[in-house]
């Protein structure tokens, strides 16, 4: 007998997007999706309450807002990404 998780209300978890192993980038850029702040925080390494704040102080990359939904492009994390690299001896 094999053991799997069991959400509340006994329903198996699902993933959404094709396999769960299947990484997040090359299906949010075959498909146009646009990821939440979690998902974006883990794309950019750092938690949720990160990605809130950089929002709030207007330091993180740039944010699509649907109604009151906050969503983030791929191509805009790779933007933010690129501006946040520098070379040796720059900033500190």
């Amino acid at each position: 007998m094999t053991s799997s998780r069991v959400r509340a209300g006994g329903r198996k978890p699902r993933h959404v997007g094709g396999s769960p192993t299947a990484p997040t980038r090359p299906f949010a850029e075959r498909n146009g999706v646009l990821m939440t702040e979690s998902e974006a925080g883990d794309y950019l390494g750092v938690t949720k309450r990160n990605m809130e704040r950089m929002r709030y102080a207007g330091t993180g990359p740039i944010v699509t807002q649907i109604g009151r939904l906050i969503r983030y492009r791929v191509a805009d994390l790779d933007a933010f990404i690129e501006k946040c690299r520098r070379t040796d001896g720059e900033g500190a």
